[in-house]
């Protein structure tokens, strides 16, 4: 087993590409560099250290760990890789679709339907978006919130230098000394930098805004497929997280993505055959894809402990098997619950009450949702 990779039994996730890694060190050394020539060059000579000068050095340091942290999430998280053991989520009403379903001919793996085979990560990806060798890996569902404050935070630092070095020459043509100091050459390579990056950015956002709110990422376009229809709010929380529809502040930092258990099997359109095992897909955990979690969630009852509790003496012999239920709730979330189908006479004679978490948020969200499910009364043979 590697240590790095994307192999399905590679410990931690990163490309090992060489042109990748060429590019996300190029793109480190450039941000790196426009907040030196920024600070040593524009706000420093300008401003000292006033009041006004650590702030705005302060102020521009922030926007550059920001934009660096989020870098290093896109590339080192799963872009949301189908592990060995996926199978279809199963639906109400419908045949077991875990004995028969569509493989990828590359990776021999199910291949979900919003899944692309990615030549340079080997791998199918959910919701592949595109290649980036910037970050060097896929965008995709699971790293896709990373790669949109990465240059979300690209763009601000590079409108930010722009409107520094304005008002730098602005103030220095206003002034009967002129200006003195911070270095022409530098100055000069910040303000291309700074433009054409800006510029660059700001394009990719007006793409990748359209990519979320349509749902519809740049591959399928070119196989001209549309996805679902579902209002912008949900698309949204899809990609950045959240229990509950609506901006959430924890969009805004590069921590991983929440999503309600129900929600998040639909988004990856698959399962592990553990799940399945259980009959309780979709445990209250996160999905661990490639040695990393990208949806990760608290703590709460997995379905390990709920089986636990059915195996106690004064339940043993009650239950004889279990259904799931899916109750639609506002704001376009559903909560499972798990129910008794049958019961049959024993020492206890009465119901189990079952606790489970049937969807938790995450970040600043709030928490989530927990049911509480008396099952049926036992009924005479």
């Amino acid at each position: 087993m590697g240590l790095l990779g994307t192999d399905v039994d590679s410990e931690y996730w990163c490309n090992l590409d060489g042109c990748g890694l060429f590019c996300a060190g190029f793109t480190w050394f450039l941000v790196c560099f426009g907040e030196y020539a920024t600070v040593s060059g524009v706000i420093v000579p300008w401003l000292g250290f006033s009041v006004w000068g650590v702030l705005h050095t302060v102020c521009f340091s922030a926007v550059a760990f920001l934009c660096l942290a989020s870098h290093g999430r896109a590339m080192l998280t799963d872009p949301g890789a189908v592990p060995l053991d996926a199978v279809p989520v199963p639906q109400e009403g419908k045949p077991d679709a875990s004995s028969k379903y569509r493989t990828c001919k590359r990776c021999r793996t199910f291949k979900p339907a919003r899944a692309h085979h990615c030549s340079i990560c080997n791998r199918c990806v959910v919701k592949m978006d595109h290649h980036c060798p910037w970050v060097n890996n896929c965008v995709g569902l699971g790293n896709h919130k990373f790669f949109l404050l990465f240059c979300f935070y690209i763009f601000l630092m590079s409108a930010y230098s722009l409107l520094l070095l304005l008002l730098r020459y602005s103030s220095c043509l206003s002034s009967d000394r002129g200006c003195s100091g911070g270095g022409a050459i530098k100055t000069m390579f910040l303000f291309i930098e700074a433009l054409l990056f800006g510029l660059f950015t700001l394009c990719m956002l007006c793409d990748q805004i359209s990519v979320v709110t349509t749902n519809t990422t740049s591959i399928d376009r070119l196989k001209g497929d549309v996805g679902s229809e579902r209002s912008t709010w949900e698309n949204l929380s899809e990609v950045f997280g959240g229990d509950k529809l609506g901006f959430r502040p924890h969009w805004l930092l590069p921590i991983p993505a929440f999503l309600p258990q129900t929600a998040r099997n639909h988004a990856l359109g698959f399962v592990c055959k553990v799940e399945l095992d259980l009959d309780l897909e979709g445990g209250e955990g996160g999905v661990e894809m490639g040695g990393l979690s990208s949806f990760e969630q608290p703590d709460a009852a997995t379905p390990a402990e709920a089986e636990e509790q059915l195996d106690e003496p004064e339940t043993a012999g009650l239950l004889t098997s279990l259904r799931k239920e899916t109750e639609e709730l506002e704001g376009g979330w559903s909560v499972e619950r798990i129910v008794q189908d049958e019961a049959g006479g024993g020492a206890g004679g009465g119901g189990v009450d079952l606790e489970l978490a049937a969807g938790s948020g995450g970040g600043g969200g709030g928490g989530g949702v927990r049911e509480r499910v008396q099952p049926q009364e036992a009924q005479q043979q």
